[in-house]
């Protein structure tokens, strides 16, 4: 009986909870963090030791993007595979061929790739484990992982693939990184070659100044502008993919709102002047804005970047004890102060409003 209203009561908090994250997040948002907030990330300098199933730009990079993409290039050569067969099987009309490719390739879901990231970082012993939260619940081995959901209809008058990718090295800072250019471009070949991004549809900000120009290098004020345009261009029906490879740090809050008592943030290339990018900032500028049924998949790879997003579901091999039904929602833990993050945001948006 206590089992059954523990259940219950569960069951309650998780509505109340999903109703807020709709009032605040219309988008539905799926987040893949490099590592959770109090740890930091492995950049490594050969990525091909991990046996890509890509040939990656550079050797450098960081071990989240590359595993990301390495799963999921996995899974498009195996139904690129697939379908090849099949084609030869149909051409040559051979019955025991065509009845061995009735099944196609299983899909791959959320927690495949999750799982797959993970082990690999143990395998290779880095010490970060990635985490994926989302602002709706999901189920990690039943829910099919789509980047571009399969009724998705590009350029119709409802739907178009927009990425914003961001990437920073911080040459000639005593804090440079190698590899965040490379993850950038092997991500923008994958949205490319998989699933027919356009060029013009993609927002690149990066430290290159033979890429980017002026106003598309990752400073603070270029970031947060970019957030705020972007968020705004994003139609109902649009697909969303958000990559950032760079710093991140964890802040002490100016009030002790967090489970912490630190903030997530982002360092944008001229932070010593600049100062950094909250998490808050973050939420309210490129999360807020973004109109309902439109599909957000986010990969960030930076340290602290666990709840970078402030999402109120999250999803961590870590720790497999559910706080809801197992048998609905496996690994999944309710973020429960995000009532207390939301009030932290909307006093943030407001007191930015009183200035402007």
């Amino acid at each position: 009986m206590k089992e059954r209203a523990s259940k219950e009561s569960r069951s309650k908090i998780t509505k109340k909870l999903l109703a807020t994250a709709k009032d605040y997040i219309a988008a539905k948002v799926v987040l893949f963090s490099a590592c959770q907030d109090h740890q930091t990330t492995a950049g490594i300098d050969n990525v091909r030791k991990l046996c890509l199933s890509f040939v990656p730009e550079g050797t450098k990079g960081g071990a989240c993007t590359s595993l990301f993409l390495q799963v999921l290039y996995h899974n498009y050569k195996l139904q690129q595979e697939y379908n090849r067969r099949r084609r030869d099987s149909s051409d040559s009309n051979h019955e025991h061929l065509q009845s061995k490719l009735a099944h196609p390739p299983p899909s791959i879901t959320y927690g495949t790739i999750l799982n797959h990231m993970q082990q690999v970082c143990e395998r290779n012993n880095y010490t970060q484990i990635p985490l994926l939260s989302c602002s709706r619940p999901i189920h990690l081995y039943k829910d099919p992982f789509q980047i571009v959901p399969d009724n998705f209809v590009q350029k119709s008058p409802q739907g178009t693939k927009r990425a914003l990718i961001i990437g920073i090295t911080y040459t000639n800072s005593p804090h440079a990184l190698a590899g965040c250019q490379n993850d950038c471009r092997n991500v923008i070949a994958f949205l490319k070659k998989v699933h027919s991004f356009e060029d013009e549809d993609i927002t690149l900000l990066l430290d290159d100044p033979v890429a980017c120009d002026d106003l598309n290098q990752p400073t603070k004020k270029n970031i947060l502008r970019t957030f705020r345009t972007f968020s705004m261009q994003c139609q109902e029906g649009d697909v969303v993919f958000i990559h950032y490879a760079g710093h991140g740090i964890a802040v002490e809050a100016r009030s002790c709102d967090e489970p912490d008592c630190f903030q997530e943030a982002l360092l944008p290339v001229d932070y010593m002047t600049s100062g950094e990018i909250l998490d808050v900032d973050i939420f309210r500028l490129l999360l807020i804005p973004m109109p309902k049924n439109v599909l957000v998949t986010a990969l960030f790879d930076c340290c602290h970047s666990g709840t970078i997003l402030d999402l109120p579901f999250q999803y961590s091999g870590a720790n497999p004890v559910c706080d809801y039904d197992s048998v609905v929602f496996p690994h999944m833990q309710m973020v429960e102060d995000f009532r207390d993050r939301m009030r932290k945001v909307k006093k943030t948006q407001d007191l930015q409003d009183s200035k402007s």
